[in-house]
């Protein structure tokens, strides 16, 4: 969006999308249905400064999925019934759970991700 909104050529393969059209009222963008993202600093109640861990989450409009790497800790949403996810849905939507884990690898190769990048030091 800021590469666009100053005039600059956007970079081949760099992830996403200007949000120029929006703002400038000059058209409509795709929505995505799907966001992925990554992080390697997890917060818990064990280690509330949260210890480094590779962990992706899928995001559509009906469910949050979350998935740990390194200890394969699965958690599945479904936040318009459970907005504040507390139940857990992975054990009971295997179909779902193999999607989003599909989802995940697909953005993994997309972005030429083959190991854990260290965000935080």
């Amino acid at each position: 969006t800021i590469l666009d909104m100053v005039g600059v050529e956007t970079p081949e393969g760099l992830p996403g999308y200007s949000l120029r059209p929006l703002l400038d009222g000059s058209g409509d963008i795709d929505e995505r249905t799907e966001l992925v993202s990554y992080s390697n600093n997890r917060r818990s109640v064990e280690d509330e400064m949260g210890a480094p861990a590779e962990g992706y989450a899928v995001r559509t409009r009906t469910h949050h999925f979350f998935w740990y790497a390194e200890t394969g800790e699965m958690r599945l949403y479904d936040i318009t019934l459970d907005p504040r996810g507390e139940k857990d849905l992975s054990r009971e939507e295997p179909d779902m759970v193999k999607h989003f884990m599909q989802k995940i690898a697909e953005w993994k190769d997309s972005v030429g991700m083959t190991e854990r990048i260290d965000i935080h030091e």
